[in-house]
């Protein structure tokens, strides 16, 4: 995983050195335009540079006091704020960085998931690329806290098994035929063009290629995917965690696992 403590010595220093440059001088309000780029530079570094290296603890609440401090820096170097109130700012922000250092150091090293095999149930190159790639950029997704992507990605690949599976049948009766496959208003069976994830998740148990406990999570996973309307976000209340996504990739995999025994 990345260096979560590296960036944070780097914040730790900065904000160290801009107290020291600080209680040189006498004057009660900072007005200095040399003082005041030096705040500001202080803070850009750390939303510029630091920050994005530090995705695995945005939810830690150290984090989010340092942020809201580093925020308030770049708000308080534009008025004439008094160095009294910036060293009892920067204390408490080296505080709450020191104690994110310690969340760093903490964190388990993160495991990358295996790779599917999707050899194992497809045979077209050009398809495995595509697939080999998806699940690439998944994890990177993942990685750098764009759990929504994520998200959404992982449903794409698990349709795209499902698909790859029924290609492998001899005929696809069984399929169509299924008491849970998507009918249209005059009872007929809808082309595979038109099935959704859910349907997809229904026929594969009704076919023993999953089992109940698959679909049922899998469902949960079609139904988060979903989110990716921003109007069925606001109006359920729900964000994607990085602790969502973490779950849903254990999902995919154990999904994508049961798919590949079934043939």
């Amino acid at each position: 995983m990345a260096d979560l403590v590296g960036p944070i010595d780097a914040a730790v220093d900065a904000v160290t050195r801009l107290r020291g440059a600080l209680h040189k001088s006498k004057h009660r309000q900072v007005r200095n335009s040399y003082e005041r780029a030096l705040i500001k530079a202080t803070a850009q570094t750390w939303f510029k540079n630091h920050r994005p290296s530090l995705a695995a603890l945005h939810a830690d609440s150290s984090f989010k006091a340092a942020d809201q401090a580093f925020a308030s820096l770049l708000e308080w170097a534009d008025q004439n704020t008094t160095r009294a109130k910036y060293r009892d700012l920067l204390q408490t922000t080296k505080a709450h960085l020191v104690g994110l250092r310690s969340s760093g150091v903490l964190v388990a090293p993160s495991v990358e998931p295996a790779r599917p095999q999707f050899q194992l149930l497809i045979s077209d190159p050009n398809m495995l690329g595509i697939l080999d790639r998806r699940w690439t950029e998944t994890l990177a997704c993942q990685r750098v806290g764009a759990d929504l992507a994520a998200t959404v990605m992982l449903g794409g690949l698990l349709e795209a098994l499902f698909l790859a599976r029924i290609n492998c049948l001899t005929s696809l009766a069984p399929v169509f035929t299924a008491t849970t496959a998507p009918k249209d208003k005059a009872g007929k069976s809808k082309p595979l063009k038109e099935w959704g994830l859910k349907d997809y998740l229904d026929v594969a148990k009704e076919l023993g290629w999953i089992r109940q406990a698959a679909k049922d999570v899998g469902q949960v996973l079609r139904d988060y995917r979903n989110y990716i309307h921003p109007e069925k976000e606001l109006s359920h209340g729900v964000t994607i965690a990085a602790e969502d996504t973490a779950m849903f990739v254990n999902v995919f995999s154990s999904i994508a696992e049961q798919i590949i025994k079934s043939i």
